[in-house]
């Protein structure tokens, strides 16, 4: 059962920071063995105490970062060097030793900071459970000599589940209903529990329980199919050995959720039967003239859920996918709908979140990338992936210009019944450009790196193999295709590539982005288009012959692409390094500010992970540096449309 849960204070934080700071160094290297150093929240504290803190992955980045550091002069501003190693490169890394001497090194492990409590059990929990354990530990010492009495105190006290008073079905399936809406990351020993009390409770149900307690998304299969039956059972009285008792209060308060925020989809009936009035017509298929109370449902959830400048990027990755999902509902109406509301939510939104962007973007290229964060991270996961799972070959399909609720449209249209399919949001690079976000894909890494070819892309296939050689793969298997998309790429990619020796593949299909920048019917008629092109096969033929083949997809975007209208061209002549409708990049201070005088309203601001010479100027929401009132479709910017982009894995099940 849950419990109340203990608000964290960053204690552990600050311990963290005092540390760091006790170091006199103008370098540091630190080993993070237990990764206590792993979220924006410490990244941030570090950068205010006077840091610039590099995440090692290899000794020539690490000599490339340093010898720009030096060439920039910025050891004038009196900024010291953190370089973290991961704790999964901690054993394997090879700091060079003329780096070491000119550094103090410290290592942080769990031990340091976390007493009277089994290490064990507090290195198989999650460390975004790390600071709420630390300061209960502080507040109530505790002195738990054994492993089973700590993993119980941890459960109860930091996850606030008593497995012990889990002794009904209703009180399992509330758990677990509460657990998956809230996104909860679970240490293998809630799992085991959770496995133990459950397997009596929910005998005679159709369910791998192992996997109903670790997968999100066989869950949310495993209730589409019971919420077909119970339905069935009250509306034609089907006969079912047992059936999930969604109208139980402790249940249904989370059902309407899961349908309003799409992790359910609505069915449709056999027989027509009128619901209307009941609680369950919210999962049950209406009218398209409902589609309308449907969009005024999520913006009603979207304006309670709205997130602040003090939440952490997880808030808005999961709030980019209810965004993404109202934008959808809006795109597919035969008419455009006329709710003042939802220009409100939008500009809303997109103020919070360029404002939070601002504050907290550069902390996000340090987090580790075993699951992926930022677009540039998605290769190293693959990396990573393939070594755990030993997986022999897998492919990254860039749809360019996909924005989230573009891929919810494709979603719909393509048949992935036989599959897996895991969906998150990432977020691209800014600016929001191919030459930028996409290469940043390719080469994996930050855009720092790539300075020479920051304004094409030339070298993608060159960055693409050199990755996945110094990941270990044999160059002759390690592919880069670019396609246009329109002339099925499937029988394409069997001429370029022996798809029975490829391991690695990288793909571009340039499709919605040859599409929006000759779009002029608006964000719906991107929409109509992308299904008039799903229409033909190409992008479902592809993916079947990948899976045919035994390939793990990964498919993903550079960035998105938002509506937008002119609010006059900037009189630059050539100094800009791009003419993007939405973003300039310049080679000078002087010339970016002078062009921020011409263009009003725009932002000055330049993400860290941008070489440092250039400057970016970024037009206002749903503006463009067009001719006064030009439509458009572009990209380049700041918003949840362009920036937040979707990541898809799919195996075949």
């Amino acid at each position: 059962m849950y419990s109340d849960q203990v608000p964290a204070k960053d204690l552990l934080v600050n311990a963290i920071i005092q540390r760091l700071c006790s170091i006199s160094h103008q370098m540091v290297i630190l080993f993070d063995h237990d990764s206590l150093v792993s979220s924006t929240v410490v990244f941030e504290r570090i950068a205010d105490k006077g840091f610039d803190l590099y995440d090692y992955t290899d000794n020539l980045s690490l000599y490339f970062y340093l010898e720009n550091k030096r060439r920039m002069n910025l050891e004038s501003e009196n900024r010291r060097i953190l370089i973290r190693v991961s704790a999964d490169l901690v054993n394997l890394a090879q700091v060079p030793y003329s780096v070491l001497m000119q550094s103090d090194v410290i290592h942080l492990r769990l031990d340091d900071f976390f007493t009277g409590i089994a290490a064990k059990a507090v290195r198989e929990l999650p460390s975004q459970y790390f600071e709420k354990l630390y300061e209960l530990l502080q507040t109530q010492a505790q002195n738990l000599a054994s492993y089973s009495e700590s993993i119980d105190f941890i459960a109860r006290r930091i996850l606030g589940i008593d497995t012990a008073g889990i002794s009904t079905e209703l009180q399992f399936w509330a758990v677990l209903f509460k657990l998956h809406y809230k996104d909860t990351v679970l240490p293998e020993f809630i799992v085991n529990n959770l496995l133990n009390v459950g397997k009596e409770l929910v005998d005679g149900y159709d369910i791998d329980l192992d996997r109903v307690l670790k997968s999100r998304e066989y869950f949310y299969a495993f209730l589409q199919k019971e919420w077909r039956r119970f339905v069935d059972k009250w509306t034609c009285s089907a006969e079912y050995p047992r059936v999930l008792p969604f109208d139980h209060p402790d249940l249904k308060v989370y059902t309407d959720n899961f349908f309003t925020e799409g992790l359910l989809q609505r069915i449709t009936l056999a027989t027509p039967v009128k619901v209307e009035t009941s609680w369950m017509a919210c999962g049950i298929e209406r009218s398209p003239l409902d589609n309308v109370a449907l969009i005024q449902s999520q913006l009603s959830l979207l304006n309670s859920q709205l997130p602040g400048i003090e939440d952490n990027y997880q808030a808005w990755q999961k709030y980019a996918k209810h965004y993404a999902r109202l934008l959808q509902l809006l795109y597919t109406q035969a008419q455009m709908p006329d709710i003042p509301a939802l220009d409100q939510l939008r500009v809303e939104a997109n103020s919070r979140f360029r404002d939070w962007v601002i504050k907290h973007y550069d902390s996000l290229s340090s987090l580790p990338a075993t699951e992926p964060i930022l677009v540039h991270q998605i290769a190293r996961s693959m990396a990573y992936r393939r070594a755990e799972q030993a997986s022999p070959q897998t492919a990254l399909i860039i749809l360019d210009g996909m924005s989230y609720d573009q891929w919810l449209c494709i979603h719909s249209e393509l048949d992935l019944s036989g599959s897996k399919v895991q969906e998150s949001a990432l977020f691209a690079w800014l600016p929001t450009l191919t030459s930028i976000s996409r290469q940043a894909i390719f080469c994996a890494q930050l855009p720092f790196y790539f300075a020479s070819s920051l304004t094409n892309n030339s070298k993608e296939s060159s960055q693409w193999k050199r990755f996945w050689e110094d990941a270990g793969q044999d160059s002759n298997r390690v592919h880069y295709l670019r396609l246009e998309g329109t002339e099925a790429p499937a029988i394409q990619i069997e001429k370029e590539i022996n798809l029975n020796s490829a391991s690695v593949i990288g793909i571009v299909i340039n499709t919605i982005d040859n599409m929006l920048h000759g779009m002029n019917l608006g964000a719906s008629g991107m929409h109509s288009q992308i299904r008039h092109w799903l229409k033909q096969g190409h992008l479902a033929a592809l993916l079947k012959l990948l899976l045919d083949k035994g390939f793990e997809l990964w498919l993903s975007s550079d960035h998105g692409n938002l509506a937008c209208s002119g609010i006059g061209n900037i009189a630059d002549g050539a100094l800009s390094e791009t003419k993007a409708a939405r973003t300039r990049i310049y080679a000078s201070e002087a010339l970016a500010v002078g062009a921020l005088e011409k263009s009003g309203s725009s932002l000055l601001w330049t993400p860290k992970g941008i070489p440092p010479q250039f400057h970016c100027l970024f037009a206002p929401y749903q503006a463009s540096y067009l001719a006064k009132g030009k439509k458009s479709i572009s990209h380049g910017g700041i918003s949840l449309e362009e920036l937040m982009v979707p990541l898809i894995k799919i195996n075949r099940t």
